[in-house]
């Protein structure tokens, strides 16, 4: 579910930004051209409902390096990430997955780090489905 999350984040962030920022979801060259957004992703905390439903939450952490830094510039890219994130859910599985917390910080070397975090819902796997009858082959004595 992870990688799901990851596409529908970094297209989000191709949609916010356009092509004038690179979006990255793995290692970064040093000499990358600024501006651009670094995309972290990371289980956060699994909790088993039943065994059949299980709750994930998916950490994720973006940060934007500008080309210059200036206070206009990062409420800019605030304003985008929160737009793109906070009042629209994200699509997966046809299903609509919703944050609904944004957090900003500007980092000590000046690039702005924003986290946020998804809960979503899947099976599990664990419950051993071999025991049950097919439908198909079920007669209903009504």
């Amino acid at each position: 579910m992870i990688h799901k999350v990851k596409n529908a984040v970094t297209r989000r962030l191709h949609e916010a930004f356009g092509t004038g920022c690179e979006i990255y979801s793995e290692e970064v060259e040093q000499k990358a051209a600024e501006p651009f957004v670094f995309v972290e992703f990371f289980p956060a905390a699994f909790e088993l409902e039943s065994e059949m439903l299980e709750k994930q939450t998916i950490g994720v952490r973006l940060i934007y390096v500008p080309k210059k830094y200036s206070q206009d510039v990062m409420l800019d890219a605030v304003r985008r990430i929160k737009g793109a994130f906070l009042y629209r859910p994200l699509e997966i599985d046809g299903r609509a997955v919703q944050t609904y917390r944004v957090e900003c910080d500007i980092s000590s070397d000046d690039c702005l780090v924003c986290t946020m975090s998804y809960t979503v819902y899947v099976d599990p796997g664990i419950m051993d489905e071999s025991e049950f009858e097919d439908m198909r082959d079920m007669e209903l004595n009504l």
